[in-house]
């Protein structure tokens, strides 16, 4: 539950204390996420019988996730992302292992537009994406107007 994950640390932690102080209104926001698994989350509790899983329903809309992003960094533009996961089409694999294609975090990719990347967990070589996850974030802290 990557896009869960986010909202729980930048609110959940933040109101608990435990991350407070960890955002600064003059810096750029930047979110790496890295699964072999497509996301799950969900905004409330769920009750699941013992053969359904919290994928087939009960997912909270990826756009709620972008849209909290937004409002917590102040604007799309002061936040980017950047996306080590399944790539698809379908599930793929690396010495890594197997990964689940991530329709939902494609979606989130898709939503969020230039301030996001996405790379492939399945290239075997996490140094491609982190590379890129550099540059996107170079470029959009350039991009910043404060």
């Amino acid at each position: 539950m990557p896009l869960g994950a986010i909202r729980d640390a930048f609110e959940d932690r933040m109101m608990d204390g435990t991350n407070m102080g960890f955002r600064r209104s003059d810096a750029l926001l930047g979110v790496v996420i890295l699964t072999d698994e497509n996301d799950c989350s969900y905004e409330n509790s769920v009750n699941l019988s013992f053969s359904e899983s919290l994928c087939s329903n009960q997912m909270e809309p990826v756009a709620n996730y972008k849209s909290f992003l937004d409002t917590y960094a102040g604007g799309p533009t002061r936040w980017a992302t950047a996306i080590i996961a399944g790539k698809g089409p379908g599930a793929c694999s690396s010495g890594f292992g197997g990964a689940d294609e991530a329709t939902r975090l494609i979606d989130f990719r898709t939503q969020v537009g230039t301030n996001a990347i996405m790379s492939s967990i399945c290239d075997g070589d996490l140094s491609i994406g982190l590379h890129d996850a550099l540059d996107l974030f170079h470029s959009a802290c350039d991009a910043i107007i404060l």
